[in-house]
């Protein structure tokens, strides 16, 4: 019964999609052209249930009124079953200024944490593969003779990273151990930026995500961020 709904409603597939492609609209729109029929996708994993993606399946029935007030119920009915990205489209761009005035708060929130732990040393860690397994190992070596935190699971975004900062760092943390993902040139720079690291590991660089940046040496170029912008002399 519920393989068959989400054959005829295929909105959970799609949002989780749309999750797994860390909420980028156009990557999730190409996909979405290139495979507008493909359905149960959820084998590897299950959508996650977040906050987020609570907010944006509000927002997707409210969208869906609006339609259903517009457009009427049949045809409402046949664009949710044939193009419910449409409404995941309106519903993230509808909660587009909250999430950026939520982000803006937090990584401002935890830059002036940061600022308030002066013995603090950060280990930077990013590359195309490799980042989480080289944490865990690093954060192995250490938590016994120091006070060390890591950031959990795959929380590198600087939503994921100033998470992290505001739940886990404490005034007797030593080491802070985080974990940089990108997808684009600039974006580990601004993370060094914000983490100001002492430290920086550079795993692997490799074809990854080589659609986003179009090439191997802009891959290269991105990882390379991280030692560009570490302090002299470290």
């Amino acid at each position: 019964m519920l393989k068959t709904l989400s054959k005829i409603f295929p909105i959970i597939d799609h949002l989780y999609i749309f999750q797994i492609l860390e909420y980028d609209l156009w990557q999730f729109i190409k996909w979405f052209i290139k495979y507008p029929f493909k359905r149960n996708l959820q084998k590897k994993h299950n959508l996650e249930f977040t906050l987020k993606i609570k907010i944006l399946l509000i927002l997707i029935i409210f969208w869906i009124l609006i339609f259903n007030f517009i457009l009427g119920f049949w045809l409402t009915l046949l664009i949710f079953i044939f193009l419910s990205p449409v409404f995941i489209f309106l519903s993230y761009i509808t909660y587009l200024p909250l999430e950026i005035y939520y982000k803006n708060k937090l990584m401002s929130q935890a830059k002036q944490k940061l600022a308030s732990l002066h013995s603090l040393k950060i280990i930077a860690i990013t590359g195309s593969y490799g980042k989480t397994s080289t944490k865990d190992m690093l954060y192995t070596l250490l938590w016994k003779k120091f006070r060390v935190v890591k950031t959990p699971k795959s929380f590198n975004t600087p939503m994921g990273l100033s998470q992290t900062i505001l739940d886990y760092l404490k005034p007797n943390t030593q080491i802070f151990i985080a974990e940089l993902g990108a997808y684009k040139i600039g974006d580990i720079k601004k993370l060094t930026e914000f983490l100001h690291p002492t430290i920086g590991v550079i795993t692997a660089i490799a074809p990854q995500h080589l659609e986003r940046f179009g090439s191997l040496e802009n891959i290269k170029k991105a990882k390379m961020e991280l030692f560009e912008n570490l302090p002299r002399g470290e």
